[in-house]
């Protein structure tokens, strides 16, 4: 019976340890950085639409709508880090009656990150998010038009390291006219 007992304890031990997910643990590799090498990357919720009558004043008075893209990376732990790689931004209508809401693609940017300056240039330590302006072609926008989708694929420099993506959608804020000013 103890011979029994003992056979069933060990089955059902690997039993559950065959169904328990195994994740891939990086380790500190050649460079000794795998490790802190990014699994997940946002679009951050603070990317946004500025349009260009509320972005200031340019040649003539007149600066283009542009999407504040905020990026952030996260590592195998769930912390906040930096990668290198190529960026691609790519900004769509939206759609409304297709499944991913993808309209006809309005600019495409692309940004290198594979250099300490370039990093630096894109980092945002407040928010530890990267930070990419794209201006948006004159006249892309619709007076129609109340959202973009935003979708960004990065292609890490690391040969074996895995390309992430993410779509956000962001809300096109129409400005308001001017308030009369008011009279005591």
């Amino acid at each position: 019976m103890k011979h029994h007992f003992l056979t069933l304890l060990v089955l059902l031990t690997l039993f559950f340890a065959a169904c328990e997910p195994t994740k891939p643990v990086l380790t500190a590799g050649a460079g000794g950085m795998d490790m802190f090498s990014p699994v997940k990357m946002r679009l951050h919720p603070l990317s946004r639409v500025v349009t260009g009558d509320k972005a200031g004043g340019g040649a003539g008075g007149c600066t283009p709508t542009t999407v504040e893209a905020r990026l952030e990376f996260t590592d195998q732990f769930g912390d906040v880090t930096k990668s290198p790689g190529t960026v691609y931004f790519e900004v769509f209508r939206y759609e409304n009656f297709t499944p991913t809401h993808h309209g006809d693609r309005i600019d495409l940017h692309t940004f290198q990150l594979s250099s300490p300056e370039a990093n630096k240039e894109h980092w945002d330590p407040i928010t530890r998010t990267y930070l990419f302006h794209l201006p948006l072609p004159a006249d892309s926008l619709k007076k129609s038009d109340t959202r973009l989708i935003l979708s960004v694929t990065l292609n890490p420099d690391a040969g074996d390291a895995t390309r992430l993506q993410d779509d956000r959608t962001l809300f096109i804020k129409q400005s308001l006219p001017p308030s009369p000013p008011h009279s005591p």
